[in-house]
């Protein structure tokens, strides 16, 4: 399957009955936007046709004047992958101007193996344990565990988590969790320590 091209979006645009498009003014209606990806890749509309979002248009077609700089489109993007809509669906985010109006275009393919869930409104909170007889690693201390410093039981499979993708970079995945919680309207996660592991909790959106 393949994504569409400008001038079938184009097309999309003018379509206002179409069953596999939906428009957003903005992206400030993140769990209506999470809805329609998994609508689409769930296939609920029948056809297994890849479903567009229009973000930056209004519901009756007119051009909304939104300004789709990078932030929205990480935003976006990031929706992929946070956590929030499992299995991870299959998905793009591009800056599109169609007819002159400039847009932020998500295209979302039916999934291979729904169906596809949007997690967070079955979250009241989330509790991640590790556990280990011997608590916190060789540097790593509570006053410093969030500050990027590192240090690995086992460095052989922290190098192949980075490789596969797991990991973006050492010592930078706890500033990005709380950026990207802070971002989804979470509250900062919770920590809680003792001599064999460590808890951290985190909370739905308000």
């Amino acid at each position: 399957m393949t994504w569409f091209t400008d001038d079938e979006l184009a097309a999309h645009l003018r379509d206002l009955e179409s069953q596999w498009v939906e428009r957003k003014r903005s992206a400030a209606d993140r769990s209506g936007i999470r809805r329609n990806i998994c609508a689409f890749a769930n296939d609920l509309a029948g056809g297994a046709r890849v479903g567009v979002i229009f973000v930056g248009l209004e519901d009756d077609g007119r051009c909304a004047g939104l300004d789709i700089d990078d932030q929205l489109l990480g935003k976006l993007a990031q929706m992929r992958r946070d956590g929030n809509i499992l299995p991870i669906p299959s998905m793009q985010v591009e800056r599109k101007v169609l007819e002159q109006c400039p847009l932020a275009v998500i295209q979302v393919e039916p999934a291979a193996n729904p169906p596809v869930r949007y997690q967070a409104q079955q979250l009241r909170s989330l509790r991640l344990a590790v556990g280990d007889q011997r608590g916190l690693y060789g540097r790593v201390t509570p006053a410093n565990i969030d500050t990027g410093t590192t240090d690995y039981r086992n460095p052989l499979i922290a190098e192949i988590m980075r490789h596969l993708g797991f990991a973006q970079r050492f010592g930078i995945g706890l500033p990005i969790a709380r950026q990207a919680l802070q971002d989804n309207g979470n509250p900062p996660p919770e920590f809680a320590f003792s001599p064999t592991h460590v808890t951290v909790i985190v909370r739905p959106a308000t």
